[in-house]
Parts: C-alpha cells; structure tokens; sequence
C-alpha cells in the first residue's frame, strides 16, 4: 500500500468515527423555510394526516438533505448519519430505498455504510464516502422508507439523531424537520376542570385557606398547557400556584383577580394529570366563580389539543336547599310490584312557613301511592294532587315557621314499580315563603330511579394465526356481549399468559361506547409478539370492566380456548420441529408474493414480503431443529 492510499483510508476510518460521536443541535424549521446559512435534513411530507390510511395500508416518506453548497459546506460533504424514530405500534418499517451515491441522492460513490441497521421503532444508517470519492454539493435524497401502518394513533417520523461532516471531518451545523403521522378518525376532546368542582362550606370563614387542582383529563400527548384562572379578589385571594413539575410559577394579580400561567412538560402525558395546585385564603365570606379562560393545549408535534372546560365555584354562606334524597336508586332486584319511596329533604333554611313544589316521575315505570309530611317539625297542612306523572304538594307550617340546619326530611313519597326502565325525579317549581310571605332564596337538586338487568360479557377470544413466529403480529377478535337492559359504556382488556404461569401481560385495553342492548360487538387487538421466546404457548385473557349494579361478574372475564403458540423460525406448519415438510412448503410456495394464489406467509421467514433463496437456504440451515 503506498503512503496517499493510507492517509485517504486514514481520512475516511477518521470520518466514521466522527459519525459515530458527534452530533449537533437539532433546530427545528418548517419544511423547506429554513433560513439558507445552512444545509437541512427534513423528511418529507412532513406531515401525513389521513384516516383513510387504515391498518394494513402502506406510504411512503423520504429524507432529503438541501442546501449543501460551497457557501454552507466549502469542503464538500463526505458523510452523513441519520436515526429515524416512531411508534412501532402504529408503525413498521418495511422497506428502505438507499440513495447514497445515486443520482437524485447524497454523496459519491465508492462508499463505506458504517450502520445501517432496523429495529423495532427505528432505522439508523451511517455512511461515509471513501477515497477517490469526490465531495458531495446539492440536494439530494439519503432514503425512502416505506412504512406499514399497524394501528390507528398519532406519531412522530422524528430525527432522533442527525450529522454531516465534510471533507476534511469536521462536523457541519444543521437545521432538521422531523415528520408527523396522523390516522385518527377522532381527536379525544381534553377535558380541563377545576376540582374540586364545588367548594360550598360554611365553615370556611375569613382568615382560612382552601386548595383546589386543575385537572386535565382525556388528553392524548399532551405537551404544553397555558391557562388563565379568574376569580372574585373580594371574596379569596391566591397564595400558591405550584405545577406539577418544575417550571417558571404562574403570575398572581390579587388585585385583578387572576392568575396566568405556561407550562411545557418534560415527558407528553397521555390520559389524567393534576397539572397545577392552588392555594387561596379566605378574606370575606360570600361565593365566587373560578373561571377558566385564555386555555391552549398542544401536543408532542405542537399541534393544538380540541377541550372543554370545567368552571369551580366557591361558597362559604349558608345556603338553602330542597332535593331528593336518595339522588340516584338503580336497583336491578326490584320489578313490577315493588314498593319505593324518596324523601324530598330541606337545608339551612330558617324562619319557613310555606314550601311547594312539583315532582315530575316516568309513570310507566312507577305509580305514585302517597305522601306523608314530618310532623315532627310543627303543626303543617299538606295539600297534594296527582296529574299525568306530576305530584304537585303545598306545606303551610301555619302554627308557628320552622328552622332547619341540617337536611332534614319534610315529605316521604312512596311510589310502587310498575314497569322496568329508568325514571327521572325532576323537583321544580319550587317555592319557599318566610313568615312575612317573602321569598326564600334556594337550589334544588333532582332524583334519579332505574330499575334493569345490566350484564356485560365476553363471549369469544379467537386468535389469527394461533401459531406465529416471534416479532410477527397475532390478530386477535374479541367478542363481547351487552346482556342487559340499557346502552353501556365499558372497557375491554385483553392479557397472555405463558403457559403453567399465573402472570398475566396486558396485549392492549380498547373502550367500548354505547354498545346497544342486547347487542354483541367483536373488537380487533394486533399482538406485537416481539422479544417472546420461541418453543412457548400462551392463553389469552378478556376482561371487561363491571358496569354499575352489574349481578353476574364472572361473565365479565372470559380465558380463551385456543391458545397461541410462538414457533421457531422455519418450523413452518408448527409442529414443534424444522423438517422435511416444512422444506416441502417452502418449495410449493417458492418464489411467491402476497399477491400470489400460492403465497404463505409462514414460509416467508424472512419477512421481505416474498419467498426466496434466504427462506430455504435458512430452513435447510436448521434442519432437524426441535424445541
């Protein structure tokens, strides 16, 4: 070898190392609106947002590189490395189109593919030109990936490492524009609310302090949140506003009544967070809103988040009320026949000598029998009448007004069942007069009356293909069942569990909504198998989660007959050992496509998408293996 050839080999082992150990910051910009100081590594489209994109179908992204002139790389590029990154249970990788050293691509040939590597979730190429290669100028393509889609979500196609260097092995600054994948049909709806929702207690006078959390709910990689709080400064003041991480504290203006607050999130949160803690001391008594307002959401790629919110209200006076109590009886024993009775109750209310109201019921569900007064609080005269499902009841206390602190009952109702289904308890049209025939200020507060069968079921657990290799995907159908009377909402998870062990993974937990009564609905969980051994058989496990009243549970959880077994690569019909038959299969199918009449996915033991030379020569290689 003579000396220049050894300095360019030189070079070029310099150049991979760099590759390997040098990165830079990575500046994000909107495809192709960089600023032109520097060359960019975007992937392109940068933003793929299609529901028709549904499981099984395929696209496809490239990475470019642009601007690489003698004014932003004067040495020319040598070298390129990039980290490709995403969901792997959205996506899978299956097929990368290399353009190194191709027209429309990068660099020049020869070259040296120091990495070029795909696992579960990322693809990671690193390549250098090799002398007499010349430096590289232009824009250009380092690959095509063609993705398949395995489950509907959102993910990034991110950059998760990126470098250039030149021809003399220094390190090229960059600008990079990672890419978003987007096949929701729907975009959950966050919802943000104070909670406590209500603060009403008349023991929280002047001079002590209350907490309450913003609670964000049903968000889907949540990244940054910003809120304004609105409130009453005559009546509470802020002390504390803490986030949940650290972060810059919200501004306080107790002169204005607000608070104002930004927050980026150091990992995007998926599901419930109580994002911030508020502390307020009490300076007067009265009742105040706490109003949310100015409220933005963004997720992982900074798109905004759709939400609702919740307001908070605060109230430390006494306050009157009439409800029914109880508020809610669902009670699937009781049918036609059965007697009921509610109780209409009085709260905080003083100096009362007349109180009358209307209750609305679902005649077809219940009969009104009759009603008593508590003539325990004083001499009362009660009139009632009765009209197309609305009792209607006056309460004169004409020998001397009462005075009630805690709830206390002035009227039982009784009702008898006559049909099964639910009932509202509607309490309006209420009146409350003091002694001098003045109205009394209160809130009413209505019941609720159901009686039903309400049974939730798993019926069927049927796997596709029961006998799979490692790392491919197991189509699971899961068949439940809405046994009962009323349209419920439940969830359904799904478990394995390794046969002779008792320990049960979780496969994925899908949300039922509304199933319909009487109606069966079968639900589909893709079963990534990777990292599971081969020569191993699971059971799979349904679980739906118990509806309120629910009777009969064990329904609810549901181990399937058929068990799946994960095989060894080239045990084609799985049964346990790699021999002639399987070599037989392979022959039969050889050459085929998915496209093909002849075509078996469990000869394609490579996984390319076609059998081959590899798939035999790889079953010929493990002849005679058995678990």
């Amino acid at each position: 070898m003579n000396i220049n050839s050894a300095k360019k080999n030189i070079l070029a082992l310099t150049i991979l190392l760099l590759l390997t150990t040098t990165a830079t910051p990575l500046l994000i910009n909107p495809a192709k609106a960089f600023p032109g100081d520097q060359p960019a590594i975007i992937v392109e489209p940068q933003s793929i947002k299609d529901p028709t994109l549904e499981p099984n179908t395929t696209f496809q992204i490239e990475v470019n590189l642009y601007n690489a002139t003698t004014e932003t790389v004067p040495n020319g590029l040598y070298g390129v490395e990039i980290k490709l990154t995403w969901n792997p249970d959205i996506l899978e990788l299956i097929g990368i189109n290399f353009k190194i050293g191709e027209a429309g691509g990068v660099l020049n040939s020869p070259y040296f593919a120091a990495k070029n590597e795909t696992t579960t979730g990322m693809y990671w190429t690193a390549v250098s030109s090799l002398p007499p290669a010349e430096p590289w100028w232009g824009d250009g393509t380092i690959i095509k990936a063609t993705f398949k889609v395995l489950s509907r979500g959102k993910t990034g196609i991110t950059l998760e490492f990126t470098d250039i260097v030149d021809a003399a092995a220094t390190p090229i600054p960059h600008y990079t524009q990672s890419g978003i994948f987007d096949n929701r049909l729907t975009i959950p709806t966050a919802q943000v609310k104070i909670n406590p929702e209500q603060i009403v207690d008349s023991s929280l006078t002047p001079c002590k302090n209350f907490t309450i959390n913003i609670t964000i709910q049903n968000a889907e990689n949540l990244a940054q949140f910003s809120f304004k709080l609105e409130y009453n400064p005559q009546i509470i003041e802020a002390t504390e506003a803490n986030w949940t991480e650290e972060a810059t504290p919200p501004t306080i203006d107790n002169t204005l009544g607000t608070i104002q607050g930004s927050i980026t999130l150091s990992e995007p949160i998926t599901g419930e967070i109580d994002i911030i803690t508020i502390k307020f001391h009490i300076i007067e008594t009265g009742e105040t809103t706490l109003h949310l307002t100015e409220i933005t959401l963004t997720d992982a790629w900074g798109d905004p988040l759709p939400y609702e919110t919740t307001d908070g209200y605060f109230n430390n006076m006494l306050i009157t009320r009439i409800f029914v109590y109880p508020p809610e009886l669902i009670d699937p024993e009781l049918g036609p026949g059965s007697p009921v009775q509610f109780e209409i109750r009085l709260e905080n209310t003083f100096d009362l000598y007349f109180c009358s109201f209307k209750l609305a019921y679902n005649s077809e569900v219940i009969e009104y029998t009759g009603a008593i007064a508590n003539t325990s609080l004083g001499l009362v005269k009660m009139r009632q009448a009765v009209h197309d499902g609305i009792i209607q009841i006056n309460l004169t206390y004409y020998d001397t007004p009462i005075n009630i602190g805690p709830q206390t009952t002035i009227v039982t109702i009784y009702f008898q069942v006559s049909g099964y289904g639910s009932s509202p308890l509607d309490l309006h049209e209420t009146q409350l007069l003091n002694s001098e025939l003045e109205p009394i200020s209160h809130q009413t507060e209505d019941g609720f009356f159901m009686t039903v069968i309400r049974d939730i079921a798993i019926l069927e657990i049927i796997p596709h293909p029961n006998k799979v290799y490692p790392n491919r995907i197991v189509e699971i159908n899961v068949t439940v069942a809405n046994l009962g009377g009323i349209a419920e909402n439940f969830n359904v998870s799904l478990y394995y569990i390794p046969l002779g062990s008792t320990e049960e993974n979780p496969i994925g937990t899908q949300q039922i909504t509304d199933l319909p009564a009487g109606e069966n609905l079968t639900i589909t969980f893709l079963w990534n198998t990777t990292g599971l051994q081969p020569c191993t058989t699971h059971t799979l496990k349904a679980v739906a989660t118990e509806v309120p009243f629910e009777l009969n549970t064990e329904n609810n959880i549901l181990t399937g007959e058929q068990t799946v077994k994960i095989k060894m690569i080239g045990d084609i019909d799985g049964n346990g050992e790699i021999g002639l038959t399987d070599l037989v299969i392979i022959a039969q199918a050889f050459s085929s496509t998915p496209e093909d009449p002849g075509w078996n996915p469990d000869a394609d033991l490579d996984n390319d998408g076609k059998i081959g030379l590899t798939d035999l020569v790889t079953c010929g290689y493990l002849y005679g293996t058995t678990c």
